[in-house]
């Protein structure tokens, strides 16, 4: 069993250095501008001037508790457990995208407030993003993945007519629980870090999914009797009885579908992408073709790069979402998504699109250690548990 563990993780290890994240085809346009991917432009880093103590704390349970939270709820709203919520007939069972977490860690250990502009993937253009993080004086906080996820799903209770959302997404200031539930999402990756920032203690939580959702005037899901109307490619879930299953995860390849989606031959893949449509993430930011994999049309940026606490500018509610309790502990989310017909959206300065191979080497080798460590860790923290 060790031994097959094993070889699975470094086929997946050798599958993610394999990608050329500095290549131009992972870059996001924006209009004449072309944005560096996240994982091109940041590099690994355990510390800056203003954050001290920048770690991954990812680890196997972790993964698996944000996975579960995920896809245990989803169950229960397309079951119709949510009360004013209609079954849902199409909903995806989640699964675990290392390519996703890769990116999504990436930008959760750059010690900033919201959300990157260009988290594309090899295998998907539009990409989702929640963040949340919880704050304390002291010391860090435990459980914060259930209370950040708990966070974003709480604003369930911001949608007073669900029916007529279902029906077709408004922006609002629910974008996390949106996202969350969107039906055609079915891939998750999870950066979870640690640091120390203006004498406060941050837990951040940084999801990314895959395809995005949360498009302007097209349904959540589809209304129905659980897991009635599954995609080409997916059948109802074993474990999670409510929902649908990628046949790709659970039987291997199968015929391919226009869009890069998978499915029977010529049929519709689930991660097709929906391309030509508005996108709002959530704080009402609306952006439309040739946005991107994760950005917004005006963004208050730092290194030209980074979002603010939650959304930037030009919105229909206000960005972000932030608390505080007394003076101890506090929290902070954002939520964004993004479709598009090129590809990416944000806000930087014009990156040439011819790259040097002195760059694109830089950002392999730098891919190779980071991944290199998070295996060693991995693995020795599989075998304490194992000695134990």
């Amino acid at each position: 069993m060790m031994k097959r563990t094993f070889v699975m993780i470094l086929f997946s290890l050798r599958s993610i250095v394999g990608v050329d994240w500095c290549s131009p085809d992972l870059e996001c346009v924006q209009g004449s501008r072309r944005l560096r991917n996240t994982m091109c432009k940041y590099k690994p880093q355990t510390g800056t001037d203003e954050c001290k103590g920048i770690a991954d704390v990812q680890t196997p349970d972790t993964r698996a508790k944000m996975l579960s939270l995920h896809n245990e709820y989803r169950n229960k709203l397309a079951g119709g457990e949510m009360q004013g919520w209609p079954k849902a007939a199409n909903m995806m069972e989640m699964t675990w995208d290392d390519e996703i977490e890769t990116v999504a860690l990436r930008w959760a250990i750059q010690c900033v407030d919201g959300h990157d502009v260009c988290r594309r993937t090899s295998r998907f253009p539009q990409v989702g993003q929640n963040y949340a993080a919880q704050m304390a004086s002291n010391d860090y906080q435990t459980g914060t993945n259930e209370m950040n996820f708990e966070g974003w799903v709480g604003e369930i209770s911001l949608i007073g007519d669900p029916e007529a959302m279902v029906d077709s997404f408004r922006g609002g200031a629910w974008g996390h629980f949106t996202q969350v539930i969107w039906a055609r999402s079915f891939k998750l990756g999870c950066g979870s870090a640690n640091f120390e920032k203006a004498s406060w203690k941050y837990s951040v939580d940084m999801c990314n999914y895959g395809p995005a959702g949360n498009v302007i005037t097209l349904p959540m899901y589809e209304k129905g009797e659980p897991a009635s109307k599954c995609p080409d490619g997916s059948v109802p879930s074993k474990k999670y009885p409510n929902l649908c299953a990628s046949i790709k995860e659970a039987a291997g390849a199968v015929s391919s579908g226009p869009g890069g989606g998978y499915g029977a031959a010529g049929g519709k893949g689930v991660d097709e992408p929906v391309t030509g449509r508005v996108v709002i993430d959530s704080s009402g930011i609306g952006f439309g073709d040739g946005g991107a994999s994760g950005g917004q049309d005006e963004l208050k940026e730092k290194d030209d790069q980074s979002g603010d606490d939650g959304s930037g500018s030009g919105s229909e509610s206000e960005p972000g979402i932030g608390s505080e309790t007394g003076t101890e502990t506090g929290s902070e989310t954002g939520s964004e998504t993004g479709s598009e017909t090129g590809s990416g959206s944000g806000s930087n300065k014009t990156v040439v699109s011819e790259r040097k191979n002195s760059a694109a080497q830089r950002c392999k080798l730098d891919s190779i250690i980071f991944l290199a460590l998070k295996f060693i860790a991995a693995t020795t923290i599989h075998s304490q548990a194992s000695i134990i």
